[in-house]
Parts: structure tokens; sequence; C-alpha cells
């Protein structure tokens, strides 16, 4: 990943746009600190796309079966006693 300052982004807004085309994401820096990442259009819809709603993350989250009799201590052998 190329690192541009932010002023030499600003200037060259073209050849960083085109370089995140081309390349990947671009890093823009202020002061030497990360402030942004340039992303290409296609790379930003493939990250987002990918997303999974809140019904599809909660069903796809371990599995366990409610309807069993035993509870979770006796199957540990310490509900006995």
């Amino acid at each position: 990943m190329r690192t541009w300052q932010l002023q030499e982004a600003k200037d060259q807004l073209s050849e960083v746009i085109e370089t995140a085309q081309a390349r990947g994401p671009q890093m823009i820096t202020r002061h030497g600190r990360p402030r942004a990442v340039l992303l290409s259009a296609s790379d930003y819809s493939a990250m987002t796309s990918q997303t999974a709603d809140f019904k599809e993350w909660l069903l796809g989250g371990p599995k366990t079966n409610l309807a069993s009799p035993v509870s979770t201590f006796q199957a540990l052998g310490e509900g006995e006693g």
C-alpha cells in the first residue's frame, strides 16, 4: 500500500485514484499519521457486499439443543448430589 501525504494526495488526486484502481488501497497521512484510506469503487463494493444482515448473523451463531431436558450442570456432572 502506497502512502501519500495529504497535500500530495490533494495535488495529485487523479494519480491517487488511478493507483487505487490499479494497485489497491492508498493510505493518506497528515503530519505522519494515517488519516484515511482511498479505495477503488470495485474494492469498496466487494467489501460492503459481503456484510450479513442481523438475522443472518444471529442464525450463524453456535448451535445448541434447547429441547434437551438435561441442564448444562447435569451434563457436566455438577448437578448430582
